[in-house]
């Protein structure tokens, strides 16, 4: 019986309405259901309604791509393209000149004339799952990645950067041996394998610089008036294109969303090159007061591109607050 009253409940429901009121209902769940699909696109991630928007537009044929974008003397970007069926995916933030954009068929959107003293940057926010610690708080299952901005820069090699005298100016690339990272070694062992790479090598070294020879900087005027991070050298690849060289160097998260960058009226960001015994540093901590003359070279960096890279590096403190909240047991953690 309970089955056969249950059977009409439902049949009741899909009998016409009986009066003007219950269709007067029926017309307001109506508009309501509309108005809430119209208003779906505005919630859409702004990459996934781009990738949309691509997909629903006409799809260019091959000789079209290399006709609109494959033409340029230098090679071409393999990102995504309006029109391009099939693309790289790019992870990238790009700056680059519009020389460097006519020789590689770049998009209009990553050129700029304020960018100076490299060819092109590319920034990411990079993890490192090589190395995760755990144990934060004495919680085993609290574990982080390290996280680094990753700037990776082209310069002419004709330009003069104060490289290590000691270096020869060749292709190479620093070695990364993930499971290395699970022995830690004694002084004694350290001391013995480097003794033993300098003899084996001939005293060459494998890096153009040595130390924190390269900061990012913020800059008020012509002055450092505020340290953003030093930026170490990961890969370094000479003449990656014809008269490029490839620089790729990580930087520590954090350190742009610090109330001291706005507090000391930073207008624009540059990173600097300087010599190992620069004399104004010999006696200094800091960089800060330093003129970008003081430097050996400056690469001047975008406002529009660094706005958003700043707002990459100060959307990632939610991640630390999530950790610390799990390492220690607070409410709110995941």
């Amino acid at each position: 019986m309970r089955q056969q009253k249950k059977a009409s409940l439902g049949m009741k429901v899909m009998r016409p309405w009986k009066n003007a009121r219950s269709a007067m209902w029926l017309f307001l769940l109506l508009v309501a259901a509309g108005c809430g699909q119209a208003e779906t696109p505005h919630t859409k991630d702004p990459a996934e309604s781009g990738a949309t928007a691509q997909a629903q537009q006409r799809l260019l044929s091959d000789a079209e791509v290399k006709a609109k974008y494959q033409h340029c003397p230098g090679g071409w970007y393999a990102g995504p393209r309006p029109g391009k069926a099939r693309f790289t995916k790019d992870t990238f933030l790009w700056t680059v000149t519009p020389e460097f954009a006519e020789r590689f068929c770049m998009p209009d959107e990553f050129i700029s004339t304020e960018l100076k003293g490299a060819e092109a940057v590319a920034f990411k926010l990079r993890q490192d799952t090589d190395e995760v610690n755990c144990g934060f708080g004495g919680n085993p299952d609290a574990c982080g990645g390290q996280l680094h901005l990753r700037f990776e820069i082209y310069i002419k090699s004709d330009i003069s950067l104060p490289k290590n005298q000691a270096f020869q100016d060749n292709h190479t690339q620093r070695i990364n041996m993930p499971s290395k990272i699970l022995i830690t070694e004694s002084r004694e062992e350290f001391n013995g394998s480097t003794k033993l790479v300098i003899e084996k090598n001939k005293g060459r070294v494998f890096s153009p610089f040595t130390g924190n020879q390269v900061g990012l900087h913020g800059m008020k005027g012509d002055v450092v008036a505020w340290p953003i991070a030093a930026m170490y050298l990961h890969t370094y690849y000479g003449s990656v294109f014809r008269g490029i060289d490839y620089y790729a160097f990580d930087a520590s998260v954090g350190f742009l969303g610090n109330p001291g960058v706005k507090q000391s009226g930073v207008e624009w960001f540059a990173i600097h090159f300087n010599q190992p015994d620069m004399p104004k540093m010999r006696n200094k901590r800091t960089t800060k007061g330093l003129e970008s003359s003081d430097f050996d070279h400056t690469i001047k960096l975008p406002k529009s591109f660094m706005d958003k890279v700043v707002e990459v590096d100060t959307s990632r403190r939610g991640d630390l607050e999530q950790l610390m909240n799990k390492a220690f047991g607070r409410t709110g953690s995941r």
